[in-house]
């Protein structure tokens, strides 16, 4: 097994290596080519919370068994959290972690320089990997999916028929696409809190709840610029999808933009990770009694689904399919959900002297605050706290 996880870290490596590399044509998605670029707002052990120890981190890793323990640890407990209890009995779990530990002290010098988008697509590749050498299927959230899917189909119906009666606030349409981001499998969520969820949905259509004192409760919500972007001319967005259950509150505002007469071009991930959607999930989400409404706005073309070619929780931007390419060319706007698409797209290199990042296209981020890792990102750029579990909605121009 450690064999076959080195091999894995090697390619991961080369991959990480190539950025320093990387020219503008290969960065096609940047205004401005900028040195240094890496595929997030830090390296590994930048996200210490002191400079103290992230010194220590970078120059005594290597010496200091503990500090290196530690290190290693941290970075394998959101791998522990997702995978131990989902994994077949056939695949014990203990091996493989005590496995990829020894591989990540062993290249601890190397893993301090990588980012969150190498070292989850490293552990994902190595899950996999396993998988496969057993004969078993990929999609290890497959049944999470179908409850998530199940509980959030209940709602649908009765908030698109407020959609097609403008009985839907533009503000509360995107609160709920925005909360919505709660239904996340990383965080074990289960079907009560979803049920919660759920009902308190049902409080804001009622008026039961004022939905406006808790978005002025918010650090960042910004809706406005998204709302004069679809009440103006023709636009084509470039919407990155999520979670399942959360889908179904994507589809509200994908099918607003369709009515106002814009073109939207959906971006799904290539093979399972966690419970996001998949490119061949929504192909089979698309053919349910209760999403029929889309076939139309596919076949007049004004709505198209696409492979991203990421299967990865935080996207490595270089590497993504032409199909996301072409399309990322073509659009005016990109809607983005959740907190990896947040990471995959940093807005400024984060280190001794901060350097801003211009992208060719605005991004409009929308998601529930629930990693630290993102916490910390969040704080960086814009200066303040944020809460965990704060709703986050902002468009970067």
């Amino acid at each position: 097994m450690n064999e076959v996880f080195s091999k894995i870290l090697q390619q991961h490596q080369q991959r990480h290596l190539k950025y320093s590399h990387f020219s503008i044509k290969d960065h096609w998605y940047l205004k401005d080519h900028i040195d240094g670029f890496i595929p997030g707002y830090l390296k590994l052990f930048e996200y210490s919370p002191s400079l103290i120890e992230k010194a220590m981190c970078y120059y005594t890793m290597s010496y200091i068994p503990k500090i290196q323990q530690r290190f290693c640890q941290k970075i394998l407990n959101p791998f522990k959290h997702h995978y131990k209890k989902r994994l077949p009995d056939s695949i014990p779990f203990t091996p493989i972690l005590d496995s990829l530990e020894t591989i990540l002290s062993q290249h601890s010098h190397l893993i301090k320089l990588w980012t969150l988008a190498d070292i989850s697509s490293f552990l994902n590749h190595c899950i996999y990997t396993m998988l496969s050498l057993h004969k078993l299927p990929k999609d290890l959230y497959q049944e999470e999916k179908k409850i998530q899917n199940n509980y959030c189909i209940q709602l649908y119906p009765e908030l698109r028929e407020r959609l097609l009666n403008d009985s839907l606030p533009f503000d509360l349409l995107i609160y709920l696409v925005t909360k919505a981001n709660c239904i996340d499998s990383s965080d074990e969520i289960h079907q009560q809190q979803i049920q919660v969820f759920l009902n308190d949905v049902g409080n804001y259509l009622d008026g039961n709840t004022d939905y406006k004192e808790i978005l002025d409760s918010c650090n960042y919500f910004e809706d406005k610029a998204l709302y004069y972007d679809c009440c103006g001319e023709q636009k084509c967005f470039l919407y990155e999808c999520d979670n399942h259950g959360e889908i179904f509150f994507d589809c509200l505002l994908i099918e607003y933009l369709l009515r106002k007469g814009h073109t939207v071009v959906l971006s799904l991930k290539s093979s399972p990770v966690l419970n996001d959607v998949t490119f061949q999930d929504f192909s089979t989400l698309l053919k349910s009694p209760a999403l029929q409404h889309f076939q139309d706005y596919l076949h007049n073309k004004s709505f198209h689904i696409i492979n991203s070619g990421s299967n990865d929780v935080i996207k490595h931007l270089p590497f993504l399919s032409d199909d996301y390419k072409t399309w990322y060319h073509r659009s005016d706007c990109i809607i983005s959900k959740g907190q990896g698409h947040f990471t995959s797209y940093p807005k400024c290199l984060l280190g001794l002297k901060n350097r801003s990042i211009r992208y060719q296209k605005p991004i409009f981020h929308s998601f529930i605050l629930k990693s630290r890792y993102t916490q910390h990102e969040l704080r960086s750029v814009h200066k303040k706290a944020f809460r965990i579990s704060e709703p986050y909605a902002k468009y970067f121009s």
